[in-house]
């Protein structure tokens, strides 16, 4: 199996909670991802993605910290720019309606949803 660990600061700034879309307004800094490690199979396809040891994203199963991903996001061929800018947008979000845990007092969002977003570039 090959990996790849991409470093890159990632800070979610996007909330959802009863498939209504927010931005978050404030976020605790120990929730800032640093570094991620995707595993790819034999014929070149994403078995998963595991966020470095210590970090933390509600879409990523606390025991091994691996993030949530679809059947179908794991049968596609790996493409590093594709594949990563996808990853980091999935890194982005914070997903309530599908989850592993929500620390609620780690982030505050906005009183209002927002009708739609745009990924914006990675910070």
């Amino acid at each position: 199996m090959e990996k790849i660990t991409i470093k890159k600061e990632i800070k979610p700034y996007v909330f959802i909670l009863n498939s209504k879309v927010y931005n978050i307004t404030r976020i605790n800094p120990e929730y800032l991802i640093s570094e991620y490690t995707i595993f790819l199979n034999d014929n070149k396809t994403v078995e998963k993605v595991v966020l470095k040891d210590g970090e933390k994203h509600p879409n990523c199963n606390p025991r091994n910290n691996e993030l949530c991903i679809s059947d179908e996001f794991k049968h596609r061929l790996f493409d590093k720019s594709i594949t990563q800018f996808e990853i980091e947008s999935m890194l982005l979000i914070w997903n309530n309606d599908n989850r592993y845990f929500m620390d609620w007092n780690s982030f505050d969002y906005s009183d209002e949803p927002i009708g739609g977003f745009v990924i914006r570039e990675v910070l």
